[in-house]
């Protein structure tokens, strides 16, 4: 019975290295997707208008235009903030104080439009 057990115990052994091996290598491939995912991120030109129009959007029971005030979907100089960084989160390199400086929805993807990666 001794015997048996030992080769049970072995048998586990070998799993659980073989198992943390692939959790390594799974890590490796995850860590160098999330490389590749950014540097797709900051090659691929942003749609200014789609991008500002789908983060806005969450914003108005209304269509939006770009004459829409941003004053009007409750925008203020510290939700503007947010704004930028949401925009830079989603690929779009903006500076905060374009950002704030913006009026109209128009304004803001004149920005985006104008970012650089």
């Amino acid at each position: 019975m001794a015997k048996k057990s030992k080769s049970r115990t072995s048998a586990a052994d070998l799993h659980t290295a073989e198992l943390k091996k692939h959790s390594r290598e799974l890590k490796k491939h995850a860590d160098a997707l999330a490389t590749h995912t950014l540097a797709m991120m900051m090659t691929t030109p942003v749609d200014a208008h789609k991008l500002v129009y789908s983060i806005l959007s969450e914003f108005s029971a209304t269509p939006l235009t770009d004459a829409t005030k941003l004053s009007d979907l409750g925008f203020d100089v510290p939700a503007l903030a947010g704004l930028a960084a949401k925009i830079r989160a989603l690929g779009a390199p903006v500076d905060t104080g374009a950002i704030q400086a913006c009026t109209t929805v128009g304004d803001v993807v004149t920005v985006v439009s104008r970012a650089k990666p």
